[in-house]
């Protein structure tokens, strides 16, 4: 089972410090104000997960967004073959929310690593609220989708 890391004051300052970093660096967050940024971060948890460990697997519910902390992902498809893989800053796990499908794909960790998820309904107040980053991540979600790569 994947590890939730339970937070005390300590390390929420530096969970804000390393995710502000992370998604600073990020193509697909790096034009998130500062603001923003610190807003996502308190809405975020962080799981760490062995090599070979699956975080979900194809046809499982949608239930959280995810974001590459470190560590790498692989992109499994029906037949357990890889079709990407995933490293810090990458985001997966969309599509499930934003069709309301199961999940199209297996991800699964490759190395030892950790991710911030972000619940459905955190993922929608924040994502899927302000116009520009709505259609961002439902762009993002049809890419993948046509492509069958992850979700």
């Amino acid at each position: 089972y994947p590890l939730y890391t339970g937070m005390n004051s300590d390390d929420t300052v530096e969970k804000l410090v390393q995710g502000a970093s992370l998604l600073h660096n990020s193509p697909f967050f790096q034009d998130l104000e500062p603001d923003a940024v610190e807003q996502l971060l308190r809405h975020l948890e962080q799981v760490a997960f062995e090599s070979g460990q699956t975080v979900f697997s194809k046809g499982d519910d949608g239930d959280y967004f995810y974001i590459v902390m470190e560590g790498e992902f692989l992109v499994l498809n029906g037949e357990g073959e890889a079709v990407a893989v995933l490293g810090p800053g990458d985001p997966f796990g969309e599509i499930a929310l934003i069709a309301n499908v199961s999940r199209t794909a297996t991800i699964r960790a490759q190395t030892k690593g950790r991710v911030f998820r972000c619940s459905r309904d955190h993922f929608f107040s924040f994502f899927l609220a302000p116009l520009d980053y709505g259609v961002r991540i439902e762009e993002l979600g049809a890419s993948r989708f046509n492509e069958g790569d992850s979700n």
